[in-house]
């Protein structure tokens, strides 16, 4: 596992895998300012030129 919020992780992880589609599904309102600039960040040396970026974000329905 990686933290994504870690400073250089994703250029670590992209230097293992090269260019990648990243999926994001997470609480970004727990995250302050700095982790998600960090993830942000992380996220762009993933995506690179080629890769797609999903973030996928769940909302409570409230009963009809």
């Amino acid at each position: 596992m990686l933290d994504m919020t870690w400073a250089g992780a994703g250029a670590r992880l992209g230097a293992e895998v090269g260019t990648a589609n990243v999926f994001v599904r997470g609480p970004f309102h727990t995250l302050d300012a700095a982790q998600r600039g960090r993830l942000a960040e992380s996220c762009r040396a993933l995506v690179g030129e080629r890769g797609t970026l999903l973030n996928s974000v769940a909302q409570e329905m409230s009963p009809a």
